[in-house]
């Protein structure tokens, strides 16, 4: 039986000497899947945003709410932003996934792209003039 460190050495040294081989495979798999991987990413995609939407569906500024796709989280204190809420949507859609985007929302405000783009324009405007 080996090691943990036996075991960690001889994986590196398995992936480094079928690294080509292992590339040829995954492009081959990527192109063979490619509908199937479209699916489940619009899938995921669709569960985070369908939770999202639950909890959040209008501009904070003016009301809109027409359209999902047109509303941004704005961080009200860039200073406290863990990430960026988009990137969360490519991770399984779990309960502890579901907290950590609720924690962040909540250290957010939801915009419209045009309130949200006039909100950075009169930021940038003051810290031009001093």
């Amino acid at each position: 039986m080996k090691t943990k460190e036996e075991r960690a050495a001889y994986d590196k040294q398995y992936y480094k000497d079928h690294a080509e081989e292992n590339k040829k495979y995954k492009k081959q798999y990527r192109k063979d899947h490619a509908e199937e991987r479209k699916q489940y990413r619009k899938d995921r995609k669709a569960q985070w945003l369908g939770f999202i939407k639950a909890d959040r569906m209008k501009c904070q500024v003016c009301g809109y709410n027409k359209c999902f796709d047109a509303l941004d989280s704005h961080h009200n204190n860039p200073a406290e932003k863990e990430f960026i809420i988009s990137s969360l949507i490519s991770k399984t859609f779990n309960k502890k996934n579901q907290q950590i985007l609720l924690k962040e929302l909540g250290k957010c405000s939801c915009l419209c792209k045009n309130c949200h783009a006039e909100f950075h324009a009169n930021e940038r405007k003051l810290q031009d003039e001093s």
